[in-house]
């Protein structure tokens, strides 16, 4: 066994003991938020000391993870999962941001409904499932040059502007002027269902891993200025601001948390937490977390408008705006069977369907059968329920504590990349899908979509092992067992 193998065998067997105590500590916060529901009669007084409480069981763990080992655990997939479950669902109620006109017990009913999706998913994860001993050699020995890291940049550049100069009927003065119009105003946006350039919009999520190679490349560089490096920082900057431009955040958002797991992950941390230089990495992390909330909050206000009259700049440093995904879940938890009934596996089939071209598949589903903005009769905008909300409009409790074991064996899957994360094929193809992981929460249709972006770190990675082995079956994950000898 590898000295790596050895780590993380010994970090699994610890972390069946820690996630243990996970699971306890979740149930003991559930068990305190209906206390706190039944000496308070206000759904905002719940959600917040609610989610303060569930907040602290889901950090703790990862803080016992952190000073027992490294503070590189607390990069992990049950971690990620964890950050996701406090971004998308409890920072909002924590700041009070939003009122909340439901029942005052109904949030304690949310809480309970996502330890259910965490306990299954902290089972899932301790499963067998793993990628093949071959592709985890494969990703251990892949690495780039910093020159083929800039071609690599430049070529998924192109692969990128090739379609939107495409949409623009190949104007660049049309482009241009287009990434100032706002949300669904450019020619290129697909709308609510996309139409036959769906499948060539893939082309797009090559830019998506472009601020990690830069990240990469910035590990490579060896000069205080490097013109390579400069040129990347240029293309990766006008490749995020293409992505954000129709306002969307979750988009940007997820390119920048993958690039930052990939830069929190290849940085040099010594032994010991609390040492100067890892308080100093923590300090940085932290302005630097603040200050990808201020962008976010800055393209919440423009929607990629960026004449907007109406933009004020009073919400861009005054909290961390989310999504209402708290006030969204408690609605589908009130509509759903009471007024609405359940929906079976259309959300599914809905989500798996999606990054399918509907130039393949006409008919494939145009509904997940129940949203919430129906159901509110909102016809102007769309709203997000978040993951959990949708599978329980499913089957109900069952299908949110089957989906969460589901989401653990993806998990699962992931964290059997950690032992190729020292390299470079290995880090990008493990911190993209510690992203994907992350933005998932949000709904199922994201979980779909942004496969694609692991794709598309996948299609690189093998392109660069065959720069490499030139098609040889040591150059390449998948080599046949006779070429291999």
């Amino acid at each position: 066994m590898t000295p790596i193998g050895a780590v993380l065998r010994r970090r699994r067997e610890a972390s069946v003991y820690i996630d243990a105590f996970r699971i306890v500590l979740i149930l003991t916060a559930v068990g305190a938020t209906a206390f706190i529901a039944a000496v308070s009669d206000s759904a905002e007084t719940t959600a917040f000391y609610g989610s303060l409480v569930m907040s602290a069981a889901l950090l703790l763990p990862v803080l016992i993870e952190v000073f027992t080992d490294e503070i590189r655990q607390a990069i992990s997939p049950i971690n990620v999962l964890s950050f996701a479950v406090i971004y998308w669902l409890f920072l909002d109620p924590i700041q009070g941001l939003y009122a909340l006109p439901v029942e005052s017990f109904t949030p304690v009913t949310l809480f309970a409904m996502t330890a259910a999706f965490l306990i299954g998913s902290t089972l899932g994860m301790h499963s067998r499932i793993s990628l093949p001993k071959r592709t985890l050699h494969w990703l251990t020995v892949l690495s780039w040059t910093r020159t083929s890291l800039f071609w690599t940049m430049c070529s998924c550049w192109a692969l990128q502007m090739s379609f939107y100069l495409w949409k623009s009927n190949w104007d660049p003065g049309l482009f241009v002027s287009s990434l100032f119009l706002g949300r669904g105003m450019q020619p290129w946006s697909r709308g609510a269902l996309g139409d036959e350039s769906a499948f060539v919009e893939a082309l797009t999520y090559f830019g998506y891993i472009m601020p990690s190679l830069l990240v990469m490349l910035g590990r490579k560089s060896r000069r205080l200025i490097d013109p390579l490096f400069l040129i990347g920082t240029v293309l990766t900057g006008f490749s995020l601001f293409c992505i954000g431009s129709d306002g969307s955040r979750r988009l940007a958002g997820f390119a920048v948390v993958a690039a930052l797991f990939l830069y929190f992950m290849s940085d040099r941390i010594t032994r010991g937490t609390l040492s100067i230089t890892n308080v100093k990495l923590w300090i940085k992390y932290g302005l630097t977390t603040v200050a990808v909330g201020v962008l976010l909050n800055l393209m919440l206000e423009t929607r990629g408008s960026w004449s907007n009259s109406e933009f004020t700049g009073e919400r861009l440093y005054s909290g961390i705006y989310v999504d209402d995904n708290f006030l969204r879940m408690c609605q589908v938890i009130e509509a759903v069977p009471r007024y609405a009934d359940f929906v079976g596996l259309q959300p599914i089939f809905f989500a798996l369907a999606r990054p399918i071209p509907r130039a393949l598949w006409p008919g494939k589903p145009v509904s997940p059968g129940f949203t919430i903005h129906e159901y509110l009769g909102i016809t102007e905008a769309s709203l997000s329920t978040g993951l959990i909300a949708e599978l329980f409009t499913c089957f109900g409790w069952y299908t949110v504590a089957l989906g969460g074991f589901v989401f653990g064996l993806f998990g699962c899957a992931v964290r059997s990349m950690q032992q190729a994360a020292n390299a470079g094929g290995g880090l990008l193809l493990y911190c993209t899908s510690l992203g994907w992981l992350f933005v998932s929460l949000r709904s199922m249709t994201d979980m779909a979509v942004f496969t694609y972006p692991v794709i598309a770190v996948a299609a690189v990675i093998t392109a660069r092992s065959m720069a490499i082995g030139s098609g040889s079956a040591k150059g390449l994950p998948f080599g046949s067992r006779s070429a291999a000898r």
